[in-house]
C-alpha cells in the first residue's frame, strides 16, 4: 500500500508468494537509523532494480530514498503514501501535509525534480480501477497521495517525511542537490 508502483499503479503481484523481498542492511546508532531493503524479485521480471533505505533521524524525520530501474523500456514510477486523514498538496506541488488529529505529517518530494502529485479518495488497483478495500480499512475512507515521474528507465527517488504534533512548527529540511551544479 505504501510503495512503488509503475505505469498506473502495476506493482508487486497481489497473493504471490515471490512477492517478497530482503532487508539488506540495518544499522541502529543512538542520532539515526537505517534499515534498507531489496524488492527487486517482488515485482517479477519489469523491474531490474527496487531497492529502499530509509534513514530514521531523531526526532521524527525520515529519509526515503527508492532506487529504481526497468528491465527495458521506460515506466513511469509512482511513490505512494496511504492515510486516513485530510492531504493538503504544497502550492509549489513538491509535498504535502497529512493530517490526522493530533499528529501531522510533511512529505517532500526532493528527487527527482519533475514529479506529478497526484490525490485519489478511493482503494485502487493497477490503472487506478476502483477496488474493494482490504478489510482493515472497509469502514474507513481511504486517501492517497501519490507522485509520479516522468517516464524513465533508471531513477532514484527521494522523499522526506518529518511527522509532528498538529499546529508544531514544521522543521526546515534543507536541501541540496549534487546532480546538477
Amino acid at each position: 500500500h505504501n510503495a512503488i508502483t509503475y505505469d498506473n499503479g502495476v506493482g508487486q503481484p497481489l497473493n504471490s508468494i515471490s512477492a517478497k523481498g530482503d532487508v539488506t542492511d540495518f544499522i541502529n546508532q543512538r542520532d539515526f537509523k537505517l534499515a534498507a531493503g531489496d524488492a527487486t524479485t517482488a515485482y517479477g521480471s519489469a523491474i531490474s532494480k527496487a531497492k529502499r533505505k530509509i534513514i530514521y533521524i531523531n526526532p521524527e524525520t525520515f529519509i526515503v530514498i527508492d532506487d529504481l530501474a526497468t528491465s527495458g523500456g521506460k515506466y513511469e514510477f509512482e511513490y505512494w503514501l496511504n492515510t486516513l486523514g485530510d492531504i493538503s498538496f504544497y502550492d509549489n506541488n513538491k509535498g504535502a501535509t497529512i493530517v490526522d488529529d493530533h499528529a501531522s505529517m510533511e512529505v517532500r518530494a526532493h528527487y527527482p525534480e519533475n514529479m506529478k502529485p497526484h490525490y485519489i479518495d478511493f482503494f485502487a488497483g493497477p490503472d487506478l480501477t476502483p477496488v474493494p478495500a482490504p478489510t482493515v480499512a472497509q469502514n474507513a475512507t481511504d486517501k492517497r497521495l501519490y507522485f509520479q515521474t516522468e517516464k524513465t528507465d533508471a531513477t532514484k527517488i527521494v522523499t522526506t517525511l518529518d511527522i509532528h504534533r498538529t499546529g508544531e512548527r514544521v522543521r526546515n529540511i534543507k536541501e541540496e542537490n549534487y546532480l546538477n551544479p
